[in-house]
Parts: C-alpha cells; structure tokens; sequence
C-alpha cells in the first residue's frame, strides 16, 4: 500500500494538510510524537500494542533519541521488527513556520541519521503542526511525506499536569474525553505524545477504544487514494 503512496504524492499533500473524509468507519490508527519519554516506557508501550494487535507509528524527536543508550537502536529495532512505522518530528522542536529552508534541512536531516537505518519511506510530522504553503513545498522537494493527524488527544492541555499530580479521577475524564472526540469522526489518525498520561495507561485507552467498536489499523489505511478503501 505504501507504494501506492509514493505513486500518490499530490493526492497525499492534499489528503494529510487538513482535507479528511468526515467518517472513518470505526478504522483508527494511534500516531505517537516522541518527545522524551524514557526507553523503558517505551518498551512498555510496544508490550501493550502487542496485546491489543494495534499496529503504530512513531514520529521521534532527535534530540530525545540522541539521549537515550545507544541512540536507542535497540528501540528503534523493535519498533519495526513489531510492525510498526518510524517518521521524523525534527530534532529540536522548532517552528517550521520561523525557519529558513536551509535550517528546516539541518533540522530533518540531523535526526535521519539517527533514523535512517530504520526507515523505508521518509515520513515526517512538523513540530506543533506548524507549516504554510512555503514549508509545505520545502518538506516535498526534501523527499519526505507529511503525516498530521484526524483528531488529536491534547494531552499538554493540562489532562497530563492533573494526572501528573495525581488528581482524583483526571485519568477517566480523559477516557470519556478521548473516546468522544474519536467518536465524532468515528476514527482516523489518533495523534498522542509519549507522556506518561499515555504511556502508564495506554492499554485501558486501546480497551476503551476496542469496547466502543474500533478497529486498529496500519497507518497506510489512511495513506491509501481514497478510491482504495
């Protein structure tokens, strides 16, 4: 199916900027921004994916995988080795929107390095969704697919802070939260960071998900032409 992606490429533009079918038929994938969770977490959250069968992608920050042992190469081979897919969120978090083209390059290509030999198709995710017109077209002649989200879990809205601090019942507000706002699209891609709202609590998340009637699938299901599905 990625190939038809790469044969694609205007559709894709058009589809991952904002232009989404309004019903996903309960088809939903989980897309983590990973931004500085620490390994053992992640392990874990690889374990709960397994349980569920939940294939996901994982859009990584190079200045967080620079840190981790061994630049995280253990990690990151298995994440591919369990099915899932590797993109590129950037290696300092900046605003695409603010940078030169020269330096949204030195961005992407920093954290490459540290990807490339895990990676078959260059997919990227632009810190905070920033992009315009004119980043949107230097992410294109750089190579990579741009990969945003259908709905996205908001957790920095203060849902992590609360459950951080241990708030009574903040983890099963965000439940009902999340579950509605995937509801109302009845899926697409689920956009989550690695904080530890998520990570400590992802398999009662994905049986929420699965008690509701969704069914996890590979990010290429949203990728695909339309016509496809």
């Amino acid at each position: 199916m990625l190939r038809l992606v790469l044969t694609c490429w205007s559709f894709v533009v058009v589809f991952l900027s904002g232009c989404h079918r309004p019903n996903f038929g309960g088809k939903l994938h989980l897309s983590f921004d990973v931004e500085g969770a620490p390994p053992e977490a992640l392990w874990a959250v690889l374990d709960t994916l397994d349980q569920y069968q939940a294939p996901a992608s994982f859009f990584v920050r190079g200045d967080a995988l620079a840190k981790w042992p061994d630049q995280g190469r253990g990690l990151l081979t298995a994440i591919r080795e369990r099915g899932h897919l590797l993109g590129n969120h950037s290696f300092s978090h900046p605003y695409f929107t603010k940078l030169s083209a020269e330096a949204i390059a030195t961005e992407l290509q920093a954290t490459d390095l540290l990807l490339q030999d895990f990676i078959t198709v260059r997919l990227m995710r632009p810190p905070f969704a920033a992009d315009d017109d004119r980043v949107r077209e230097i992410i294109r002649e750089l190579g990579y697919i741009q990969v945003k989200w259908d709905v996205q879990a908001a957790e920095y809205e203060g849902w992590d802070d609360a459950y951080v601090r241990g708030e009574a019942g903040s983890r099963e507000r965000f439940l009902r939260y999340l579950v509605a706002k995937v509801q109302k699209k009845n899926g697409g891609i689920l956009n989550v960071h690695d904080c530890r709202l998520v990570t400590e609590n992802l398999a009662l998340i994905l049986g929420e998900f699965q008690q509701h009637g969704f069914h996890f699938v590979p990010l290429e299901y949203f990728l695909a032409p339309r016509s496809a599905l």
